[in-house]
């Protein structure tokens, strides 16, 4: 067996299993299939390795049918439930293949989030045509082949898609991201690191944990998640912000489907559907901030770059540069009078003080371009 054949069995294996651990967690601890971050782990496997990849997220996909037919006892034999998942895996991998691909063709392969422009591209051509197809495909086939589980054909299409959508959003990134970024998000220990954590822990806690029934919807506010997202968002690299974001999400998820939050008094499904629509601003207004902050410090460190160049330049040729204040007079820069054998301590770092030292036969030529 050749190397590339491993790399590729490996690769197919964690992608199945990473779809199927995510599919376990919505259905099993979390009793629900409206909160689906399996499709964002299969977005970022296809983004990292490659369309090849494909048949690890059909297969990944059927198996996640499977076990939902098995948890809710529906008949793993009947024809309507062959159909049911064929079918499924089928729409999940097509739209998954389409979104990636629109998603790399405006950002590039590797995908990355450089300006805010980067971020509403991946939101609507990745995330947005991901969550559509998977949405309007695998709930018209349940529809047009009155297959199991197909309830109400707006509700289905919107809690699919937002779901889905969500999926790609929060859980897509922090995969996708360059390896390099990745390697400098937490590298080591920082107090930072903890105390964002703490904020989030206990923010969560009061918003959709135990503690909102003791503090109640009047400061028990959604909108609070986000103050610890934004820190983060402006201190950290892009990478460690969705993680935090992903923690975030999760811990949210926890609350509602434990009854806890304002989304808890939303009626069945639509709780989670809310919820997630909430969380998806949250986390697209951090991914452009968090670019903002990112360009901003890469525009900052080049000109730091370019600014050690011209010193480092100007030593070596012994010579200098210097602005003149009109009103005050003053001469932004020393270095003209260390030049002349001066000290800055010794005379004055004005216009006057340059004058007078003019040789006497430049002196009124000089002066008089001033």
């Amino acid at each position: 067996m050749s190397n590339s054949t491993k790399t590729y069995l490996k690769q197919f294996c964690l992608t199945v299993a990473g779809y199927i651990l995510a599919a376990t967690v919505s259905q099993v601890l979390f009793h629900t299939i409206y909160v689906w971050p399996a499709t964002g782990i299969a977005f970022a496997a296809v983004c990292l390795f490659g369309y090849r990849i494909w048949p690890a997220v059909f297969v990944g996909s059927a198996l996640s049918v499977v076990q939902y037919t098995i948890i809710h006892q529906l008949g793993l034999a009947t024809t309507a439930m062959v159909l049911l998942t064929l079918l499924t895996a089928v729409s999940n991998t097509l739209a998954i293949l389409a979104g990636v691909w629109l998603a790399q063709k405006f950002l590039g392969r590797p995908i990355t989030f450089s300006t805010p422009k980067d971020v509403l591209l991946f939101v609507f051509f990745g995330a947005g045509v991901t969550a559509v197809l998977a949405a309007e495909v695998g709930v018209g086939i349940r529809f047009q082949h009155s297959l199991p589980t197909a309830g109400h054909y707006s509700n289905d299409l919107v809690h699919w898609l937002v779901a889905d959508f969500i999926g790609v959003i929060i859980f897509a990134p922090p995969f996708i991201l360059s390896p390099k970024e990745q390697a400098s998000s937490f590298v080591k220990f920082r107090l930072d690191y903890l105390l964002v954590i703490l904020a989030i822990l206990s923010i969560n806690l009061f918003v959709f944990g135990p503690m909102y029934d003791y503090i109640g919807p009047q400061l028990g506010q959604p909108i609070l998640v986000i103050l610890p997202l934004l820190w983060a968002a402006i201190v950290f690299p892009l990478h460690t912000a969705t993680i935090f974001s992903t923690l975030s999400f999760l811990l949210m998820w926890w609350g509602i489907s434990s009854g806890y939050g304002v989304f808890s008094n939303f009626e069945g499904s639509t709780a989670g559907t809310a919820a997630q629509t909430f969380m998806a601003v949250i986390v697209i207004s951090i991914l452009v901030v968090s670019t903002i902050v990112s360009q901003n410090r890469a525009v900052a460190s080049e000109l730091s770059e370019h600014d050690d160049r011209l010193r480092l330049a100007l030593i070596t040729a012994n010579i200098g540069v210097w602005t003149l204040d009109l009103l005050t007079q003053k001469i932004s820069t020393r270095h003209w009078l260390e030049h002349l054998g001066y000290q800055p301590e010794d005379i004055a770092n004005n216009f006057n003080t340059w004058a007078e030292l003019l040789h006497p036969d430049d002196r009124e030529q000089a002066l008089d371009y001033f």
